[in-house]
C-alpha cells in the first residue's frame, strides 16, 4: 500500500496523486516530489481499466464478440471490428471480396480522422484554446454524419463483419467524403 505523503532525507515531500477516476481513459497515478512549492520530479504510473472483456466473451460466439469490440474503444470501433473480423476470416479461411476490403480501409481511415479530431480539440481546450475545440468537433461531426448515413450509427457502428461489411456504401458516400 502506498503512503499518501512522505518525506525524503533531503526534506523533499513525496505526494501520491491518483489514480484518477476510473471513468477516465487509462488510470493515471502520479508520484510527485516537491521541494517547497517547486516540483522536482514527476513519476507517472499509467494503468488501464480492466473490464473483464476476456471473461465476458468466453460465452459469446465470434459473431457476438464483434459487437463487443466496437465498445472496447468507442473512438476506434471500426478498426476494432476490422481486426476481429480479420481474425475470424483467417481462422475460417474466408476470402473477403476486394470491394469490402477497400470499404473497410476507408471506414478505418475516417474513424482514425474522427478520433484525431476529438483528440486535438480536447487537447486544445485543456491548454485554454476554446475555438479549436469547436472547429475540431465541426469537422468530426461531418465524419460522424457520413458514418451514420453509411452504417446507421455514429459511435459503435458494428459495420464490419466476417466476410466483409454489413452492406454497401451509401450512394452519397463519395460525394460527402470529397466535400467534408
Amino acid at each position: 500500500m502506498l503512503e499518501e505523503v512522505k518525506t525524503t532525507a533531503e526534506g523533499d515531500l513525496i505526494i501520491n496523486i491518483g489514480p484518477q477516476h476510473p471513468a477516465t481513459h487509462g488510470v493515471l497515478h502520479l508520484v510527485i516530489t516537491l521541494h517547497g512549492e517547486t516540483i522536482k520530479k514527476v513519476e507517472p504510473h499509467l494503468g488501464y481499466i480492466h473490464r473483464s472483456i476476456e471473461k465476458m466473451c468466453e460465452s459469446l460466439s465470434y459473431r457476438q464478440f464483434i459487437y463487443v469490440t466496437s465498445r472496447m474503444d468507442y473512438l476506434s470501433s471500426h478498426i476494432n471490428n476490422h481486426g476481429c473480423s480479420m481474425l475470424v476470416e483467417k481462422a475460417m479461411q474466408i476470402e473477403v471480396p476486394e470491394r469490402a476490403q477497400v470499404i473497410r480501409v476507408l471506414m478505418d481511415e475516417l474513424t482514425r480522422l474522427a478520433s484525431h479530431q476529438l483528440w486535438w480539440g480536447a487537447m486544445a481546450m485543456d491548454i485554454g484554446a476554446f475555438t479549436p475545440f469547436f472547429l475540431s468537433f465541426r469537422e468530426r461531426e461531418m465524419i460522424n454524419e457520413i458514418m451514420e448515413e453509411t452504417c446507421g450509427a455514429r459511435l459503435t457502428m458494428n459495420y464490419m463483419v466476417p466476410g466483409g461489411v454489413m452492406f454497401d456504401l451509401h450512394h452519397n458516400f463519395v460525394k460527402k467524403v470529397k466535400t467534408s
